[in-house]
Protein backbone atom coordinates (compact mmCIF):
# COMPACT_ATOMS: atom_id res chain seq x y z
CA UNK A 1 0.00 0.00 0.00
CA UNK A 2 1.21 3.47 -0.86
CA UNK A 3 1.04 6.17 1.77
CA UNK A 4 0.24 9.78 0.99
CA UNK A 5 0.08 12.83 3.21
CA UNK A 6 -3.69 12.25 3.39
CA UNK A 7 -3.54 8.70 4.80
CA UNK A 8 -0.13 8.59 6.50
CA UNK A 9 -1.03 9.30 10.14
CA UNK A 10 -4.11 7.09 10.18
CA UNK A 11 -2.18 4.08 8.84
CA UNK A 12 0.91 4.27 11.07
CA UNK A 13 -0.51 5.48 14.39
CA UNK A 14 -0.87 1.98 15.85
CA UNK A 15 1.39 -1.05 15.75
CA UNK A 16 4.65 -1.69 13.90
CA UNK A 17 5.05 -0.12 10.47
CA UNK A 18 7.86 -0.54 7.97
CA UNK A 19 7.91 2.29 5.45
CA UNK A 20 9.99 2.09 2.30
CA UNK A 21 10.65 5.50 0.80
CA UNK A 22 11.69 5.22 -2.81
CA UNK A 23 11.31 6.72 -6.28
CA UNK A 24 10.21 5.09 -9.53
CA UNK A 25 13.31 6.45 -11.30
CA UNK A 26 15.75 4.99 -8.76
CA UNK A 27 17.53 1.80 -9.91
CA UNK A 28 18.35 0.49 -6.42
CA UNK A 29 14.74 1.17 -5.38
CA UNK A 30 13.51 -1.09 -8.17
CA UNK A 31 15.88 -3.84 -6.98
CA UNK A 32 14.69 -3.42 -3.39
CA UNK A 33 11.02 -3.86 -4.26
CA UNK A 34 11.22 -7.68 -4.45
CA UNK A 35 12.83 -8.21 -1.04
CA UNK A 36 10.54 -5.65 0.63
CA UNK A 37 7.48 -7.37 -0.86
CA UNK A 38 8.77 -10.79 0.24
CA UNK A 39 9.32 -9.46 3.77
CA UNK A 40 5.78 -8.08 3.77
CA UNK A 41 4.33 -11.42 2.68
CA UNK A 42 6.35 -13.40 5.25
CA UNK A 43 5.40 -11.04 8.11
CA UNK A 44 1.67 -10.34 7.84
CA UNK A 45 1.47 -8.83 11.34
CA UNK A 46 3.86 -6.05 10.29
CA UNK A 47 2.29 -3.18 8.37
CA UNK A 48 4.42 -2.51 5.28
CA UNK A 49 3.98 0.63 3.25
CA UNK A 50 5.63 2.42 0.37
CA UNK A 51 6.05 6.15 -0.11
CA UNK A 52 6.99 7.69 -3.44
CA UNK A 53 9.45 10.25 -2.09
CA UNK A 54 9.45 12.16 -5.38
CA UNK A 55 5.70 12.84 -5.06
CA UNK A 56 5.17 12.90 -1.31
CA UNK A 57 7.62 15.67 -0.51
CA UNK A 58 5.97 16.50 2.82
CA UNK A 59 6.44 12.96 4.13
CA UNK A 60 10.01 12.74 2.81
CA UNK A 61 10.81 16.16 4.26
CA UNK A 62 9.36 15.32 7.66
CA UNK A 63 11.86 12.44 7.91
CA UNK A 64 14.76 14.44 6.47
CA UNK A 65 15.13 12.12 3.48
CA UNK A 66 17.93 13.16 1.12
CA UNK A 67 18.40 9.93 -0.83
CA UNK A 68 16.44 6.75 -1.45
CA UNK A 69 15.80 3.96 -0.77
CA UNK A 70 15.31 4.40 2.96
CA UNK A 71 13.37 2.12 5.29
CA UNK A 72 11.88 3.67 8.39
CA UNK A 73 10.46 1.58 11.22
CA UNK A 74 7.71 3.13 13.32
CA UNK A 75 6.08 1.85 16.49
CA UNK A 76 2.76 3.54 17.24
CA UNK A 77 3.68 6.36 14.85
CA UNK A 78 7.12 7.09 16.33
CA UNK A 79 10.36 6.33 14.54
CA UNK A 80 12.45 3.68 16.28
CA UNK A 81 14.92 2.79 13.53
CA UNK A 82 15.94 3.51 9.95
CA UNK A 83 18.25 2.01 7.37
CA UNK A 84 19.50 3.38 4.08
CA UNK A 85 19.92 1.35 0.93
CA UNK A 86 18.70 -1.97 -0.37
CA UNK A 87 18.00 -4.45 2.43
CA UNK A 88 17.60 -8.21 2.38
CA UNK A 89 14.62 -10.00 3.88
CA UNK A 90 16.88 -11.24 6.69
CA UNK A 91 18.05 -7.72 7.48
CA UNK A 92 14.47 -6.46 7.54
CA UNK A 93 13.44 -9.28 9.87
CA UNK A 94 16.33 -8.43 12.21
CA UNK A 95 14.95 -4.88 12.45
CA UNK A 96 11.55 -5.94 13.81
CA UNK A 97 11.26 -4.30 17.23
Amino acid sequence: MYLTKNNFVENVKNGISFIKLSSPTCGPCKNYKASFNEFSTKNPKIKCFEVDASKELEIAGSFGIRSVPVTIILVDGKEVNRRNGVLTVQTLEALIP
